[in-house]
């Protein structure tokens, strides 16, 4: 079967590259991974998936030891329209890869969000907290993890919020092109808290993990998973919380600072929840607790969120 990037002995096979977070993973893993685009892998047809995935694994069965699933239903919105889609893509087929890599002693990482939680609150969510989603994007990731946890196998589920990068789209850049094109001011919701994170540093995460994971293995000879929960949950954002609105501002005075050719004069005004209709409802609180990855992985720190952000605006004067 063809692949993006033949290698000789892969640990990872990524289903998903054309993602925010994809597109990170092809640099961090680079030679360490095999990376599956849309035209082989169709979350839509999961026994397709299945058939390419074996393909690949007898390709390469010596060496792969992980599976990571960087693709989804992210359409928040839609999925109010077209919800059979967005629970067949989100939430039956992670189970079903699940069970594949169960099968075939290969361990999985999976990326959920937030939605799952009801956002209510002002405290961050922890891991164990109850799902209680407000949309059907939600209930599919949701989903998406509980049929993991019951698929019996190995690996992690990092739960995160408001993805960007200098790839794809994102509130970043959307805002980028309002600053450059609009003349009228721009109105942002003030009522709903976060944090950014930049996808860099969530495949970073990834690397992280896998590294940690294999080289326990190899150390000691035995399962990293051995004395754990086989399906581990953690959080993981960028350091801090913010406002979309407050976020739009930084997005602003950032670009002001690398001299982006934006309209200094435009307005952000701040505006509430109810102001600005969506069909998906959004939750207010999208705090995500990350001390559990604080306190099981000092070695990895979370970078906080201007910081980040700096970084991510610099490649795009690029």
């Amino acid at each position: 079967m063809s692949t993006l990037n033949p290698i000789l002995n892969p640990r990872v096979i990524v289903i998903g590259v054309s993602g925010q977070v994809g597109f990170h993973l092809q640099a961090v893993l680079n030679h360490e991974a095999v990376f599956l685009d849309r035209a082989q892998i169709n979350l839509n047809n999961i026994d397709l998936c299945i058939k390419s995935l074996d393909a690949c694994l007898f390709q390469y069965s010596r060496s792969v030891r992980w599976l990571v699933l960087a693709a989804a239903y992210t359409q928040v919105d839609l999925a109010e329209t077209f919800a059979e889609e967005a629970l067949r893509v989100n939430g039956e087929a992670p189970g079903v890869l699940g069970l594949w890599a169960k099968k075939n002693n290969i361990k999985f990482i999976y990326y959920s969000t937030d939605y799952v939680f009801n956002g209510l609150g002002i405290l961050p969510f922890k891991e164990e907290d109850a799902h209680e989603p407000i949309n059907v994007y939600g209930k599919s990731k949701s989903m998406g993890e509980k049929q993991l946890v019951k698929s019996g196998c190995y690996g992690f589920c990092l739960r995160t919020s408001w993805v960007y990068s200098e790839h794809g789209k994102n509130f970043v850049k959307t805002i980028l092109k309002l600053l450059k094109e609009r003349e009228k001011p721009l109105t942002i919701i003030q009522d709903q808290v976060g944090a950014p994170t930049y996808a860099l540093d969530l495949a970073l995460a990834t690397k992280f993990l896998i590294h940690k994971v294999d080289a326990v293995s190899l150390s000691k000879g035995q399962s990293y998973f051995l004395n754990n929960e086989c399906f581990q949950t953690y959080h993981f954002t960028n350091q801090g919380e913010i406002s979309w609105y407050d976020f739009a501002c930084a997005i602003k005075a950032e670009a002001l600072n690398l001299g982006l050719p934006i309209n200094r004069d435009l307005d952000i005004q701040p505006i509430f929840s109810h102001q600005y209709k969506t069909a998906a409802q959004r939750p207010m609180n999208s705090r995500l607790s990350l001390k559990k990855w604080q306190n099981h992985f000092p070695e990895f720190p979370i970078q906080p969120w201007k910081q980040q952000l700096q970084k991510c605006m610099r490649l795009l004067c690029n």
